[in-house]
């Protein structure tokens, strides 16, 4: 399984999660078209929602940029990159040591251990599945970290794996102040991410529906997560930060982040563009930044206090739109928006109401590029051809 993707520049940003709408592998249209409206690079870049922060990554090694997003796993994404980072501030084999005695606690303690054979039969992955999913109802002390445990065993990830998550976030917490927590949390992301069977995102998780897709589902149930987490943790810290150049971090709406920028700097925007909310395909990334033992409700197992993008919703998107548009004006500053003929808003009406909103005293420009779009084993097939659109208004 390939669990990076190729591109054109060096030293790459190591890949971290599967992300719907992704512009990993379109990033030197972003940065070429971003570097001609900021040639001699004396403007700060705003990366207004950043999602995995991969843009950010690549422009902070020629710009001083802000990551934002309201969701809170997207900072440690971006910080993971961003950040400067001591690898003395970790001994990982004695991170794996701590990690493994306190699964062997857990086990002890609480009497409970469920394990896949590799020869198990459809009938017994069920019925340990379904054990597993009891879980949700027994009682655990506060003290101990239980949250996977009890919330996703036999959803999207095992009860092995979700002992693992818990344990790895455990003992990450003695590293919170230190360089590296953010790279632990982000391999945790990682590890969590490609030993799931779900089609890249956490909407819901998969049932077993015949033989061909038990098989399929039983791969990842057997996947180890401090293995996967291992092999990211490596990559990120042999991730060469040197050019990076001075970023802040927020976890603001759009316009709050707009409010408090400073003039005549360039934002980026990458909105979403479809009817769903990203909060509900990534709701468990945000529980494991937040670990905060939230209400899970639904076969999705869902945080009740979901973020509803306004570019989401149709009734909503082009007064947010507007609102974007004529904040960014306020402070002279210019815009690269990302967008696609696919999105909530025609492209021709989003288009008018860029030009509208900006004026004479802007230029508002268009450049198209032809993308495979992921949507992640959404209906319809995974990939969609679309045109991936960058509006662009600077000052004249």
């Amino acid at each position: 399984m390939q669990l990076a993707h190729t591109f054109q520049r060096e030293d790459v940003p190591p890949h971290l999660i599967k992300y719907m709408g992704s512009k990993a592998n379109i990033i030197d249209f972003i940065v070429d078209n971003i570097n001609k409206i900021n040639c001699d690079g004396s403007r700060k870049v705003y990366d207004l929602f950043a999602g995995t922060c991969i843009v950010s990554a690549h422009l902070n090694r020629s710009y001083e940029v802000v990551i934002n997003d309201v969701q809170e796993y997207s900072t440690v994404l971006g910080k993971s990159y961003l950040k400067k980072v001591k690898k003395n501030d970790i001994n990982v084999d004695i991170f794996v040591e701590q990690v493994e005695q306190y699964v062997a606690f857990f086990k002890k303690k609480y009497d409970v251990d469920f394990c896949y054979g590799a020869n198990i039969s459809r009938d017994d992955y069920l019925e340990i599945e379904q054990s597993e999913r009891q879980l949700l109802l027994k009682k655990f002390n506060k003290k101990d970290n239980h949250l996977f445990v009890q919330n996703y065993s036999g959803t999207y990830w095992s009860f092995q794996q979700c002992l693992y998550i818990d344990s790895i976030y455990r003992i990450a917490q003695q590293y919170r102040s230190t360089t590296v927590y953010e790279l632990i949390l982000s391999s945790l992301m990682f590890a969590m991410s490609y030993s799931s069977p779900s089609t890249g995102h956490f909407a819901q998780y998969r049932d077993v529906k015949d033989d061909k897709n038990f098989k399929d589902i039983l791969l990842y149930r057997v996947k180890s997560v401090i293995e996967l987490f291992l092999s990211k943790l490596n990559q990120l810290l042999n991730y060469n930060r040197a050019d990076n150049k001075p970023f802040e971090s927020f976890t603001l709406s759009f316009d709050e982040l707009l409010e408090k920028s400073d003039e005549n700097s360039i934002i980026y925007a990458d909105p979403p563009y479809g009817s769903v909310h990203y909060s509900r395909f990534y709701h468990v990334l945000e529980t494991l930044v937040k670990y905060d033992y939230p209400e899970v409700k639904f076969k999705g197992r869902y945080r009740q206090d979901r973020h509803q993008s306004p570019f989401c919703k149709k009734s909503e998107a082009s007064n947010a739109f507007e609102k974007m548009f004529s904040l960014i004006k306020e402070k002279g500053s210019a815009m690269v928006l990302s967008y696609s003929d696919a999105g909530v808003i025609e492209l021709n009406s989003l288009l008018a109401l860029a030009q509208n909103t900006f004026g004479e005293s802007y230029d508002v420009s268009i450049q198209t590029m032809e993308y495979l779009h992921s949507r992640l084993g959404r209906t319809g097939g995974k990939n969609i051809n679309v045109n991936e659109i960058l509006i662009i208004a600077n000052k004249v």
